[in-house]
């Protein structure tokens, strides 16, 4: 279910109600709840704050509905933001689950550990996986 139209309902508020508040027809609102229109910021804004979540909830970015990306600090934080298990991230970047193949492809992995490499370095961090000085 869209985000949301699952906001709506859990509010009991009509399509009308906010349609109105947002300054739009109630056939546009259907749109945007039916994903058949993009959600500029000027509505994204108003709805976030109409039902008191953040923006990334309402775009499905994160199950969480009133973190945000300024409140990640760690990686438990992070893991949080977007719903995932220890397991997820390496799903998260490198499977894709319409394809029976579940391999890595050499280039990203490749890729990934070169982008970790440069966040620690930039950061003084050093770890495993930092490569030869």
């Amino acid at each position: 279910m869209n985000r949301l139209k699952q906001l709506r309902k859990e509010s009991g508020i009509s399509p009308q109600v906010i349609a109105d508040t947002l300054g739009i027809s109630r056939q546009m609102y259907y749109l945007l709840e039916k994903e058949e229109y993009r959600l500029n910021e000027d509505y994204l804004r108003a709805l976030a704050d109409y039902y008191k979540c953040s923006s990334d909830y309402i775009l499905g970015r994160t199950p969480l509905k009133n973190m945000t990306v300024a409140d990640i600090k760690t990686v438990d934080d992070m893991k949080r933001y977007l719903g995932l298990e220890d397991g997820d991230i390496i799903k998260l970047l490198f499977i894709d689950p319409n394809q029976d193949d579940q391999t890595i492809p050499p280039d990203a992995l490749e890729h990934i550990l070169q982008a970790i490499e440069f966040v620690r370095w930039k950061y003084g961090l050093r770890g495993e996986n930092t490569k030869g000085e």
